[in-house]
């Protein structure tokens, strides 16, 4: 079984490059999700590309969540038995830290191969500023470095960003072009280049401290509604949002996919997943505000702030805004809201 590691700070795109990876070798694997927080968004988005996607949440595997990920991968070696798994760590794990882990249980069919490291070209000086220690942790570690979120970016700022990684990983392979535009030889050498065995230097300290608010029953009445909750995490109304994401119901338009990183929002139709969840990460979360405006969640019937409600219906209207009422007239909302 070989292991690829895709590594890349939060927002970055690791799941949008596996899937493109996927596509492009047109291959079946396994896939190893490590998200940061109560959710598995990463993994439903995943699912209808490969065999299996197996969940590691609320941890990070190269400290915490170690142990489980050492388990994980013998259980899929000797359960499933794959050609190739594909572990996506948190984006604020530690890459040299998990390939030592790794490096531990290669034997015989467990073969690593060349680990790369997404790198958010739009997040580039804020990342590596903001999180230093694991941004260059990510980029030393890796034997190829890609850049993501490129359209936008002139050659003069992807050559300078260039440089910066060059100086931090003299010894990688950086492609300094849109990944998507490379060559099917490119794709496919990145599922049989072995591992190096060059380590960047292990480290036991935990990841930042952290916020995570996750919303299991969320939705929004319009694309425009949702828009207008990103573009005030943006502007901090809901504390330091540093990245989010999310599959909710849109009503009369049927699903939505956002994601909120490196200071952008995106927001596409998404086809209609197992359930609904969305997962904001950062510092100082107004969780409360959060619910009130996803799941529109009601303190009861005597505590509404403008708008009518009739209770008979099971309908709202709150500022201009309608939903619906449980039996109990509440509206469900089952978020987590965690620290770590």
């Amino acid at each position: 079984m070989k292991i690829l590691i895709v590594s890349g700070f939060l927002g970055a795109g690791k799941t949008t490059f596996i899937r493109e990876m996927i596509r492009r070798c047109g291959i079946k694997p396994v896939v190893l999700e490590n998200e940061y927080g109560q959710t598995d968004l990463d993994a439903q988005m995943l699912a209808p590309d490969s065999a299996d996607v197996w969940g590691l949440q609320e941890g990070c595997i190269c400290c915490t969540k170690s142990a489980d990920m050492a388990n994980s991968v013998i259980a899929i070696e000797n359960v499933l038995e794959p050609d190739l798994l594909i572990i996506e760590p948190s984006g604020v794990a530690k890459l040299g830290s998990v390939i030592a882990r790794l490096k531990q249980l290669e034997y015989g069919r467990i073969i690593l191969l060349k680990p790369v490291a997404v790198v958010d070209a739009l997040a580039f000086q804020r990342d590596r500023k903001a999180f230093a220690d694991i941004y260059e942790n990510q980029v030393r570690a890796a034997d190829t470095i890609v850049f993501s979120k490129l359209a936008t970016v002139s050659p003069e700022e992807t050559a300078a960003m260039e440089a910066v990684l060059r100086e931090m990983n003299p010894e990688a392979e950086i492609v300094s072009s849109r990944y998507e535009d490379q060559p099917e030889a490119w794709w496919k050498s990145l599922l049989t280049n072995a591992f190096s065995g060059r380590l960047a230097e292990a480290d036991d300290a935990l990841p930042p401290d952290l916020e995570t608010v996750t919303l299991t029953d969320c939705r929004v009445d319009s694309p425009v509604g949702l828009l207008s909750v990103l573009n005030n995490a943006l502007w901090g109304k809901y504390g330091t949002v540093i990245r989010a994401k999310g599959i909710l119901p849109c009503t009369g338009c049927g699903w939505l996919q956002f994601d909120l990183a490196g200071g952008l929002v995106k927001i596409s139709g998404y086809d209609e997943p197992a359930s609904a969840e969305c997962v904001w990460i950062g510092y100082g979360l107004a969780q409360e505000a959060l619910e009130e405006r996803l799941c529109a969640r009601l303190k009861g019937p005597h505590h509404h702030h403008g708008g009518h409600c009739d209770h008979d219906s099971g309908h709202c209207g709150h500022d201009g805004q309608e939903h619906g009422h449980a039996d109990d007239g509440h509206r469900s909302c089952d978020p987590g809201h965690h620290g770590h």
